[in-house]
């Protein structure tokens, strides 16, 4: 694997633990919902950052199967 998949594998993989994290976060403000506009306030922010962090995988994720994709077409470019 080439320095720059392993690169961008390392921030997918970053970018996955993050949005792991922002999911639980929805998931632990829903458990302890708390009444009135504090909870209100609660759950746009747990939301927000989880939407955050989806955008920011599905961009990583497209670097990297772009990278991919390059990196398949230079080794069969090679190989004729």
């Amino acid at each position: 694997m080439s320095p720059k998949v392993q690169e961008i594998a390392s921030r997918l993989k970053d970018a996955r633990l993050r949005l792991e994290f922002a999911q639980s976060y929805v998931k632990e403000v829903l458990t302890d919902r708390l009444g009135g506009s504090d909870g209100d306030y609660a759950y746009r922010h747990a939301v927000r950052a989880e939407t955050k962090a989806l955008r920011n995988y599905a961009v990583v994720l497209r670097e990297y199967e772009e990278c991919l994709r390059r990196q398949g077409r230079r080794s069969k470019g090679q190989g004729a």
